[in-house]
């Protein structure tokens, strides 16, 4: 997800993925899941779209989705340390401690400085 620096005003923000990002920083999540959903609509193999919906849906209480969506951006990218520690998150809310612990580590496998899968 962009930073709120790289997306400061709706005005700067142009593509549906930084329009995505400036309506979830904002707490907007349903135009955020708009944003995104149209930023994979446009670009399908964009693997950080996918991440970012998966974000905003799992904000939403909407888990299953959320695991789909982490799941296709692992799929285009598998290398995504991001997503596997997002997915990880997911699958712990959803009482899948096994599965959980297996993507934590495929993250931190992947980059062993990324603190959020410790």
């Amino acid at each position: 997800m962009l930073t709120k620096k790289q997306c400061i005003s709706s005005s700067r923000c142009r593509s549906p993925q930084q329009l995505g990002c400036h309506a979830q920083e904002l707490g907007r999540l349903e135009e955020a899941e708009a944003s995104y959903t149209q930023a994979i609509a446009l670009k399908p193999d964009y693997a950080e779209a996918h991440s970012n919906l998966g974000n905003t849906l799992k904000e939403l209480g909407r888990l299953d989705e959320a695991e789909a969506s982490y799941t296709q951006a692992i799929a285009l990218k598998p290398d995504y340390a991001e997503a596997h520690s997002n997915l990880g998150n997911t699958l712990k809310e959803l009482g899948r401690l096994d599965e959980a612990e297996a993507s934590y580590r495929q993250a931190i496998a992947l980059k062993p400085d990324y603190a959020e899968a410790h």
